[in-house]
């Protein structure tokens, strides 16, 4: 008879902060020529997932803003009272056949 083993899980792990130094060493070390982006990835005990996204952030100039850790998500809208309103567009109607009935398309005939 085998006993089953089991792992005791400490406390949860917090989500952790990276400073923006570390952000683009970790950067520097993955765009590097010839660098492998998981094998830097894992060196830090991070997921290429992660060092993906600081690239791109990184290329777009958002990295470097301190609290920018996304893009944004909600823009700003102003809405003003005396905006004229463009009138609605007019849809022409078909047709209709002679005896005043709506055309219908007619299915041919297999053979």
């Amino acid at each position: 008879m085998s006993h089953a083993s089991a792992e005791l899980l400490g406390r949860v792990e917090r989500r952790r902060r990276f400073s923006i130094e570390q952000k683009l060493a970790v950067l520097a070390e993955a765009t590097a020529p010839g660098a492998n982006i998981s094998a830097v990835a894992r060196r830090y005990g991070l997921l290429p997932a992660q060092v993906y996204k600081w690239r791109r952030l990184a290329e777009l100039g958002i990295i470097g803003v301190p609290g920018a850790s996304e893009l944004p998500s909600f823009v700003a809208v102003e809405i003003t009272k005396d905006v004229p309103s463009l009138p609605a567009p007019v849809l022409e109607d078909k047709p209709a056949a002679p005896d005043g009935t709506p055309r219908r398309r007619r299915r041919k005939k297999a053979g």
